[in-house]
């Protein structure tokens, strides 16, 4: 599928009602308007724009490891592609910073967004029984990358792990 072009760019405070929203409809346990706003403050938060948001990604970086915090598209704009667009920005951006992988944790429910990122070459690496309550496991994904020139390269292959073994 090709990724439609769209103009991305990073989130103000002003943002904020329609993170806010969007959020509502992606999260049944949401972040707060706090939490936002602290995020679009301290860390990188990148929003896909339109009216309505269709939209937003949320990192961090320490050293040489980047966080993938948040990816959320609008519901009525999901499967065209910007999710993609989204997670391979952020690939750039951890790249820009030193990052040599990125981590993320996603609900073992969530397929659209396990699907998702296993197409941008994340690969589990844990699963944190009842993280998110119970039933609700968390699969740990990394994805590596390769800072030469060309960009992001593939993540090594590494075998699911309970957080027991880790």
């Amino acid at each position: 599928m090709s990724v439609r072009p769209l103009a991305l760019r990073p989130a103000t405070m002003a943002d904020l009602p329609a993170v806010m929203a969007l959020e509502g409809e992606s999260f049944s346990r949401g972040w707060s308007a706090s939490s936002w706003g602290e995020e679009i403050d301290r860390h990188w938060v990148v929003v896909a724009d339109g009216d309505p948001l269709l939209g937003v990604i949320a990192m961090s970086c320490l050293d040489d490891v980047a966080d993938l915090l948040r990816v959320m598209v609008a519901p009525s704009s999901r499967r065209q592609g910007i999710g993609r667009r989204l997670v391979d920005d952020g690939l750039e951006w951890a790249g820009s910073q030193g990052a040599g992988s990125v981590m993320l944790e996603v609900s073992a429910a969530n397929l659209g967004a396990i699907r998702l990122y296993e197409d941008c070459g994340f690969g589990p690496i844990a699963r944190r029984v009842g993280y998110y309550g119970p039933g609700d496991d968390a699969l740990v994904y990394q994805r590596r990358i390769d800072r030469s020139p060309g960009g992001p390269g593939p993540m090594s292959s590494q075998p699911v792990q309970t957080e027991e073994n880790l």
